[in-house]
């Protein structure tokens, strides 16, 4: 997938967890110690859950993960011409103050810190958009809040659903009722706001989405995302497709299939590719393995790491920058 390039280390590692087997790396680590600041904090298990679900894990690599998945959601969404505001902003159009005018005058640091805990990933603006076509998207008409989550735990798929995807569905679910309960407690504790009542906070966000609710995509381990990724795909293939048939003589939609086809690979790509550069530099940073040469594992992983970001260079140098690179 041009953009987006695995080193035969990564796509190894993805294509085993996809299809449910022991990643190759992890299995020459298993039993080892994942040791953490000097402190030892587990064994590497079978399936690395122990490793990538760890609490003392540092080094940013699960936000690494979650930020660049929500990057390349970004791309799509600015190439769509569909306006929209992240936390990565820095022209004022961050999503930190999307509550900021619900708060009292003068708030407390305590009262600031508070709402960190409702700070989206992504405030999408949808409400002039309608259908083209007569294609209509379920996210028209609206402006969302988004909330991306990543599922790397293995007790989150400790279930007995036969429905695909009931995992990252419930979670996704679980995110909107979270984002509600904690606006309650915030008008409780802010503006005194009753039970019964509804505060300024939660008003504000019962102003997004449809009947107040907000968007979480859940990307699992697995390389699966919940369905309101699939949404928002759809609304950033529509829009790209109308602007491709103003130009270009072709059915509306033939190009958005193809939009959306070609946006499911980018992002699919990039989810394996990012769970897979997760367990590997855990391995790398907190597993050491004696190798066979009597050098270690985590070595040989760093020297792929290396290796994959020169092939990168180079492939940019003589292709150029035509898409977003995990």
């Amino acid at each position: 997938m041009q953009g987006v390039l695995f080193k035969p280390a990564k796509w190894k590692e993805q294509a085993s967890v996809y299809m449910g087997l022991p990643p190759p790396e992890t299995r020459k680590s298993v039993n080892q110690h994942i040791i953490i600041k000097g402190i030892i904090r587990g064994k590497v298990d079978l399936h690395a859950n122990n490793l990538l679900n760890s609490h003392y894990a540092t080094g940013g690599g699960t936000s690494l993960n979650h930020n660049t998945i929500l990057g390349n959601v970004e791309v799509g969404l600015h190439d769509a011409g569909v306006p929209f505001k992240s936390t990565g902003s820095t022209n004022g159009q961050g999503t930190k103050n999307t509550f900021r005018r619900q708060l009292p005058e003068n708030p407390s640091g305590s009262s600031l810190e508070k709402t960190n805990k409702i700070i989206p990933d992504l405030v999408i603006r949808a409400s002039h958009l309608s259908g083209s076509n007569g294609v209509d998207c379920d996210l028209d008409g609206a402006n969302h809040i988004v909330d991306f989550k990543t599922l790397q735990g293995l007790s989150h798929y400790d279930n007995t659903s036969t429905i695909p995807g009931a995992t990252l569905e419930k979670r996704q679910k679980a995110v909107n009722k979270e984002y509600h309960d904690r606006t309650r407690k915030l008008d409780s504790e802010l503006h005194g706001s009753q039970q019964d009542q509804r505060g300024p906070i939660e008003s504000e966000l019962n102003e997004y989405g449809h009947r107040g609710r907000v968007l979480a995509p859940v990307i699992g381990r697995y390389g699966g995302a919940s369905s309101d990724l699939s949404l928002i795909l759809d609304l950033v293939a529509r829009e790209m497709a109308r602007k491709h048939t103003a130009f270009y003589n072709i059915g509306f939609s033939e190009a958005k299939a193809l939009f959306r086809q070609k946006l499911a690979r980018k992002w699919g790509h990039a989810i394996a590719r990012g769970w897979a550069t997760l367990l590997l530099d855990r391995l790398r940073d907190f597993v050491v393995v004696p190798s066979s040469a009597g050098g270690n594992s985590s070595f040989e992983l760093h020297s792929q790491s290396m290796e994959e970001r020169a092939t990168l260079d180079r492939y940019h140098h003589f292709h150029g920058h035509s898409g977003m690179c995990a």
